[in-house]
């Protein structure tokens, strides 16, 4: 749109107005905006004397002229002057018609502003540019939530792949670590050399600090992505806690310490919360405290108060300094550098136990002094709840051996030959058939063409999967009237929600590898009682 001003018009209507040629270069200003400048501005850059406040993003020249609409500038080299105004192309000539704007950054230095800097046709434009304003200002916030949606769609696309990649490398560890630990499990169970002992003992442990590496991984993954969740049911406090410390107990007394799980006041009930959680962080409280002491003693002691659980885990070992203990709750943290070397592990447990504990609705704290020892105190909700009846372990049970041997049939399905030979030789004392395949497809062709009492299932499989294989054999079942057959899902997805898949999937159970030769036994017998 052509401007029909003569310059005298612009000066009287707009006495601070900006005129720039189509190279961005300033060729005329208003008397009042030359007055307050104090020199000479031509010719001049526009944006090399005035800053655009409004709208936002404003870098270059040709975004000023496709604005043709409001605009606020500020001069810095006029100390707290500022413009307000519209943008109006005119053919090459581009015209900012403003006047100033005061504000309460510039009630001292607008005092100085005369009369005549403004004009009548200030007031005529103030309520346009206003509403100009507050429609740039909405545009602008509907950019923003348009980018805020776009980089929350890119932020979730980013976390479901990394998701989805920690579960494809925790299935492929996991998979060998499957026939690590099996194999070694199944070795130390027959007469052997002492030395070839030591030797698969050596095996297994490697294997198991690698498992646990794992999890704390996969851990702190969930934890970044909000994803670790809590199983909640009633448990026995001091059952889990004894079983939790075990074998750590025999550690220590094999280094020469005094190890005691130990109550405080009314023996500890039953309370709700994830069982294995807390094993998780008691565990690895009680290991630490073993690993780090040389000599003295690690004590476990355990508190039920009237509505909060509290476990103390208290060692003789060489305490920390202050500034060490401040930091020892954040990941990768170690005490120091000689710890790594000669202890070993990733720094990762006690970040993953405070963060489970905050989880739980309590907290993970550290009291200790260099010289003298260290106390951990794991606090979480801890009301009492009715006792369960006492559970009897299914492979103890004095009906398992007949459970074990009417198992009939069973069909292992899995496309590592590694893990079906583990699972064979694990299952090589039970009184049943034993047969294999590598596939979904291959297990449904077996079951169409013989009866079979259980099915041990991999979850991931090339081609047909084990969840899409017992999808696809509970609907055969259904059709055919076929008595229900024993689905027992063994996979190296270890996550709760991978467990609820399988059971929605029809599973009678979901097994987590590495398996342990006791574990499989044990829901072999539970899941043949059903």
């Amino acid at each position: 749109m052509p401007l029909l001003l003569s310059s005298p018009d612009l000066d009287r209507l707009f006495p601070a107005h900006i005129q720039v040629d189509s190279r961005g270069q300033v060729v005329r200003v208003g008397a009042a905006l030359q007055r307050r400048l104090g020199a000479d501005c031509l010719p001049m850059d526009l944006l090399s004397f005035v800053r655009v406040e409004r709208p936002g993003r404003i870098a270059t020249f040709e975004e000023i002229r496709r604005i043709a609409g409001a605009i606020i500038l500020s001069v810095p080299s006029a100390g707290a002057v500022r413009l307000k105004g519209t943008v109006l192309c005119s053919g090459d000539e581009t015209y900012l018609l403003v006047s100033f704007a005061l504000d309460n950054r510039a009630r001292e230095t607008a005092a100085s502003l005369r009369f005549d800097d403004f004009s009548e046709a200030d007031s005529a434009v103030e309520l346009m540019l206003t509403v100009e304003m507050q429609r740039n200002l909405l545009r602008e916030t509907e950019v923003l939530i348009a980018d805020l949606k776009e980089a929350r769609a890119s932020a979730d696309l980013a976390n479901q792949a990394k998701t989805k990649f920690l579960a494809d490398v925790s299935h492929e560890i996991r998979n060998p670590l499957n026939g690590i630990i099996g194999v070694a499990d199944l070795m130390v169970q027959h007469a052997i050399p002492d030395v070839l002992l030591r030797n698969v003992e050596m095996i297994r442990s490697s294997g198991q600090t690698l498992e646990r590496l794992l999890n704390d991984l996969l851990d702190v993954a969930k934890a970044e992505a909000g994803m670790l969740d809590l199983q909640v049911a009633p448990f026995s406090v001091i059952e889990e806690v004894r079983h939790a410390v075990g074998a750590i107990g025999a550690r220590a007394l094999a280094k020469g310490l005094q190890f005691s799980v130990e109550t405080i006041g009314e023996a500890p009930g039953w309370v709700e919360g994830d069982a294995a959680r807390v094993k998780q962080v008691v565990s690895n409280l009680a290991s630490n405290a073993v690993k780090f002491t040389d000599a003295g003693s690690v004590m476990v002691l355990v508190c039920q108060e009237a509505e909060r659980l509290i476990i103390q885990v208290e060692d003789t070992g060489p305490g920390m300094s202050a500034d060490v203990a401040a930091r020892l709750f954040s990941r990768f943290v170690q005490a120091d550098g000689m710890v790594a070397q000669r202890y070993g592990g990733s720094g990762l447990g006690l970040s993953i136990c405070r963060e489970l504990a905050l989880l739980m609705g309590g907290d993970l704290s550290v009291s200790t002094e260099l010289g003298f020892g260290t106390r951990f105190q794991f606090v979480m909700p801890g009301k009492r709840v009715e006792a369960r009846p006492a559970s009897q372990d299914i492979a103890q049970s004095d009906d398992s051996g007949e459970s074990l041997h009417a198992l009939g049939t069973i069909l292992v399905v899995d496309d590592h030959e590694v893990n079906r030979e583990v699972a064979r030789q694990m299952l090589a004392g039970l009184n049943a058939e034993l047969v294999f395949a590598s596939s979904g497809e291959q297990a449904l062709s077996v079951w169409r063409e013989r009866e079979l009492h259980l099915i041990l299932m991999d979850m991931r499989m090339p081609g047909m999967g084990g969840l899409e294989a017992t999808r696809r054999l509970r609907a055969s079942e259904a059709l055919a009237g076929r008595p229900r057959t024993r689905i027992m899902i063994l996979s190296a997805d270890a996550s709760s929600a991978d467990r609820q898949a399988s059971l929605l999937a029809g599973a009678d159970h979901h097994l987590s590898k590495p398996i342990r030769p006791a574990a499989l036994l044990s829901a072999i017998v539970g899941v043949a009682d059903q």
